[in-house]
């Protein structure tokens, strides 16, 4: 049970989940539909009666898809890889789950490619004109540029970062500093509500 606080504990202190959670964005989504599928997909490669996996591994990487299907096709790659790698896990239903959960997410997503954007192609292209280019990008500076009050999701952002200690404050602080702030606000004799009990 420990083990369980702790992990809920650092995944709420998480970036993604506090940025991310509580609003209309994939990424936290897209994360925790990454981890069911790889969590049904070992289960399943692991128990091969598991079938209760194998539909899971399926309705996971669909709903993965159905958020951001470029990653879910990431994602199931490797998957993919170990289920043709692995002599043991070779099984033709693993890959099936696979390919039914990339087909019935990522369905939507071509049909509306097609209706709406003039293909499967056009459609990345077009995304990529509107948010100044898509691929890798190192975006550690527009994230440590969101603490000093810049807009979160500029794409291409182009503000520039006037106020580079921001990043000191700008962390979440961990349970030490509450605490340790607490000590010190007793110890100064403010009265008051105590940051941290116990």
């Amino acid at each position: 049970m420990p083990v369980l606080a702790l992990t809920g504990t650092l995944f709420v202190a998480l970036w993604v989940t506090q940025l991310h959670g509580p609003q209309a964005m994939p990424n936290l989504w897209t994360a925790l539909s990454a981890l069911s599928a790889v969590g049904c997909f070992v289960r399943a490669a692991g128990n091969r009666s598991n079938r209760r996996a194998l539909i899971g591994l399926c309705l996971a990487l669909a709903a993965a898809a159905l958020f951001r299907p470029t990653d879910a096709l990431w994602l199931s790659l490797p998957m993919a890889a170990a289920v043709l790698c692995a002599r043991r896990w070779r099984r033709p239903a693993l890959l099936t789950a696979l390919v039914a959960g990339l087909a019935r997410g990522g369905a939507q997503w071509v049909v509306e490619a097609y209706l709406s954007y003039g293909g499967v192609v056009a459609r990345p292209h077009s995304a990529s004109g509107i948010e100044g280019g898509i691929g890798r990008q190192v975006a550690t500076g527009d994230q440590l540029r969101t603490l000093a009050g810049c807009a979160e999701l500029c794409r291409p952002c182009t503000v520039p970062w006037r106020h580079r200690t921001s990043v000191i404050w700008g962390w979440k602080p961990s349970g030490c500093d509450v605490r340790a702030a607490d000590e010190i606000h007793l110890r100064d004799g403010v009265h008051g509500t105590r940051l941290a009990q116990g």
